[in-house]
């Protein structure tokens, strides 16, 4: 397979899986129009740069930081949605919700942009803006967390975001 192809076809293969996951249909005229629009955003799209192909992830030691981080944000998701079921049905005062400026760890628009991404599934902190800059997030919190608050909103899954790096 020729050296230019290669970014393609991982970039064919993101599209393709996205499309199966939006449409959440196996059907042969589903999928095959699915490899149809995903060869032709691939085209249209490589020469915006790299893309790391999908199957980077199979490395073992890519596998395990991937699965941290899935596994993290599932469990702080899970506990978010959690209090905040406790807090509509509870006859408590409403939480203190206000605007956070987080500093970040990570370096590079996608990776700042997958921080902000990955945290803001999580429903207590929603990010609202992200300076590159300053290498700071903005997020909008639904219970401002006092003093330390990287470790309250972006820490462990930063953390475990950089730990699965990779050059791209």
């Amino acid at each position: 397979m020729r050296p230019t192809l290669l970014p393609t076809l991982g970039l064919v293969c993101w599209c393709l899986l996205a499309w199966v996951l939006l449409t959440w249909t196996a059907t042969t005229e589903v999928l095959v129009t699915g490899l149809v629009v995903s060869v032709v955003c691939a085209v249209a799209l490589t020469p915006l740069g790299p893309v790391p192909p999908p199957w980077r992830a199979l490395r073992p030691s890519r596998a395990v930081a991937l699965l941290r981080l899935g596994g993290g944000l599932a469990v702080r998701m899970v506990r978010a949605n959690l209090v905040m079921a406790r807090r509509v049905w509870s006859r408590r005062p409403p939480p203190r919700t206000g605007m956070v400026v987080v500093p970040t760890q990570a370096r590079g628009s996608g990776r700042v942009g997958t921080v902000g991404l990955l945290t803001s599934l999580v429903v207590d902190n929603q990010v609202v803006d992200v300076d590159l800059s300053s290498d700071t997030l903005l997020y909008h919190c639904l219970d401002v967390p006092e003093g330390g608050r990287y470790a309250a909103v972006n820490g462990p899954l930063e953390q475990r975001l950089l730990d699965v790096g990779g050059d791209a």
